[in-house]
């Protein structure tokens, strides 16, 4: 994909802003242009997996945080959970956002999905149109690169990594004008109409779901605002 407002992004340009020193200019051209955001996105995806490698090796996935809130885990895991948010400030945060959204009597879930939380009044809905792929964008090695999808100015990038068979790990980035609204957004990510995995944007945009089928029906994003962005009928190739 060609840069749409030339001259494309510098590698210190998207080095600076992985390092939260973005200038205005380097983040106009981001919300502009989804060639660039897909290179920003890409490279944060780089930067989340080695993150979560290095620092988060004992953090449970979000899905089993709602679990773990809705009573659904083990003895054993829910005391390991008790005893890791003992310490770990992350995870403390996600479970309070899941706490805030799930609803505290919905129903337990079937075939390993998660209750649908209760309907929540959101100002609108943006609902997002995928971009062409550009296999350019992809990491050498990997497949058809990141999808890239978009509304209202709003750009949405999912990436797939294999995962277990028929599921991949989606690792996503939210780039927008007003980028700071998106942090804690709640992520919802549904295939057939059950909800299968939820998780929080963290404070660059980004975000995780583990073991999610590969043909979703919807992926939901929706800010501490009430903003909801959606993203319908989404197959992703690992």
């Amino acid at each position: 994909m060609v840069c749409s407002v030339p001259p494309p992004l510098t590698d210190d340009q998207l080095t600076a802003a992985l390092d939260g020193e973005t200038d205005t200019l380097v983040a106009e051209h981001v919300a502009r242009c989804p060639s660039c955001a897909g290179r920003l996105a890409q490279a944060r995806v780089v930067e989340q997996g080695l993150h979560m490698k290095l620092n988060r090796l004992d953090c449970p996935p979000a899905q089993q945080l709602g679990d773990y809130h809705l009573g659904l885990v083990s003895q054993s895991d829910e005391r390991a959970i008790i005893r890791h948010l003992e310490h770990c400030t992350r995870c403390t945060a996600e479970l309070e956002e899941l706490r805030i959204f799930l609803s505290a009597d919905a129903s337990q879930p079937q075939s390993g999905a998660v209750p649908v939380r209760a309907a929540r009044p959101r100002l609108r809905e943006l609902v997002a149109r995928v971009l062409p792929r550009t296999p350019g964008l992809a990491l050498r090695g990997s497949g058809a690169g990141p999808l890239l999808a978009e509304a209202d100015g709003t750009t949405l990038v999912l990436e797939a990594q294999p995962a277990a068979q028929g599921l991949v790990n989606v690792l996503g980035q939210v780039v927008a004008d007003d980028q700071d609204s998106w942090i804690d957004a709640l992520v919802e990510v549904r295939a057939q109409g059950a909800l299968r995995a939820t998780t929080v944007v963290d404070d660059l945009g980004a975000f995780r779901c583990s073991a999610v089928p590969v043909d979703l029906s919807e992926v939901r994003i929706t800010s501490p605002h009430g903003q909801t962005l959606v993203l319908r009928n989404v197959t992703l190739a690992a």
